[in-house]
């Protein structure tokens, strides 16, 4: 018989300020710099944030 497995995202868990603020509590006490990184990323796309950087606008050129 198959082990059958149900797919997680953290992304849905974070959804409160304090949410956020233990994750990133326990990634800042216990991670390494990946996983830093990708913790951000995960608050990132939890608040929906799509682009980090600015784009360089082309009529500026």
């Amino acid at each position: 018989m198959a082990l059958k497995t149900i797919a997680f995202d953290i992304v849905v868990e974070l959804d409160s300020e304090e949410a956020v603020h233990e994750y990133l509590s326990q990634v800042f006490a216990d991670g390494d710099n990946d996983e830093v990184m990708r913790a951000l990323g995960h608050v990132a796309r939890a608040r929906g944030v799509v682009q980090l950087t600015p784009r360089p606008n082309p009529s500026e050129h």
